[in-house]
Formats: C-alpha cells, sequence, structure tokens
C-alpha cells in the first residue's frame, strides 16, 4: 500500500500484513485489474481521439466526456478525498482532458471555413 493510504486508514503496514496476511497478494491481483482497465481505457480513448473526434462524430464529445470523467475525474477527486502523494499529478492528466473537451467544444462551435484550419 502507498504512504498515503496507511496514512488515511490511520494504520501501519505492520499491523495490516498481521491481521490480513494475504494483503499483498491481493493487492496484487487488484493492482493487475487496475492496469489492465487503465490499458483499456486507453486504448479506447486513443480510437476515440483517432475516429470519432477526427470524423467529427456527433456522439464523440459525450464519450469522451463520460470517459474521462469516469476513469482519471473520479481517480483525481478520490485521491484528494485521501490526501494522496499523486493528487497534482492525476489533477495535471485530468486538466488535460478538460483541455482537450473544451478545445473540442470551441472548435465544433466554429463555423467551418473560419481560423487557422
Amino acid at each position: 500500500m502507498l504512504p498515503e493510504d496507511l496514512r488515511y486508514m490511520g494504520t501501519s503496514s505492520e499491523s495490516l500484513l498481521a491481521a490480513t496476511p494475504k494483503l499483498v497478494r491481493w493487492l496484487g491481483l487488484v493492482f493487475t485489474v487496475l492496469g489492465g482497465y487503465i490499458v483499456g481505457a486507453g486504448v479506447l480513448l486513443a480510437h476515440l481521439a483517432l475516429g470519432a473526434f477526427a470524423g467529427r462524430k456527433p456522439y464523440a464529445f459525450l464519450v469522451a466526456a463520460l470517459g474521462g470523467g469516469f476513469t482519471t475525474g473520479l481517480m483525481s477527486v478520490v485521491n484528494l478525498v485521501i490526501d494522496s502523494d499523486f493528487k497534482f499529478v492525476l489533477l495535471a492528466i485530468t486538466a488535460l482532458w478538460l483541455a482537450a473537451l473544451i478545445c473540442y467544444g470551441f472548435k465544433a462551435r466554429r463555423p467551418s471555413g473560419v481560423g487557422l484550419d
């Protein structure tokens, strides 16, 4: 477990391991699943960016907003709650996601042929 996890729970790694000896193995499985989820979300986001955004599909903004909100947005909120050491890194990633949505929104509202296309 990360130091902020132990701080949030008000315990030490030694006391957790003594109470739950299989915790390390379980956490390994949890993080394997989480890693797969992250890679899968990244693949879907890349597909969305290369396909739906480039093709200006009407559902692209909604999918990107929901996908980002449930992944990086939710992760950032939870990491703020537990006072994670990585909260600012996650907030930076979330800021990039929000900036991308804002840029997409501005471009979608601009009439075609106007600007620096």
